[in-house]
């Protein structure tokens, strides 16, 4: 007897392998209230399935992303493809600078230096915590 597949929670600009290295900037966006996560990876596959599992168990480290994703309505994922990591981090910070501070969902607005001030704050040091546990 077949699995019920799990709905997507993502809709996708890009086919992603579950072997290729796709190397780039994406942005996660909630349709309906417009607000954005950016991000980059050297593996856009591996990346896609961390959020969704995260966001699935309710255990997403970016807290403003959960609430949307539990709230409801679709989310949108963009990829912008790069040739190095490095480029992809420059393009990243190029998306997160082009987004109103109103709309933007990440946690720190510096790629250089994605968690530097962050651990001081004790909210985003137990979020990232409780997200974390069973993943040992």
């Amino acid at each position: 007897m077949a699995r019920p597949q799990k709905p997507k929670i993502f809709q996708m600009d890009t086919e992603i392998s579950t072997t290729e290295r796709k190397v780039g900037a994406y942005t996660i966006e909630h349709l309906s209230s417009g607000a954005v996560y950016h991000g980059s990876t050297v593996h856009l596959y591996r990346r896609v399935i961390e959020h969704q599992k995260d966001l699935r168990s309710g255990n997403h480290a970016n807290q403003g992303l959960q609430e949307l994703y539990t709230s409801g309505g679709e989310l949108e994922l963009r990829f912008f493809p790069t040739a190095t990591d490095k480029e992809a981090l420059l393009k990243e910070q190029s998306l997160i600078d082009q987004t109103p501070k109103d709309k933007l969902l990440n946690l720190s607005f510096n790629t250089a230096n994605t968690m530097a001030g962050l651990w001081d704050n004790p909210e985003v040091r137990a979020t990232f915590s409780e997200s974390r546990k069973g993943n040992t």
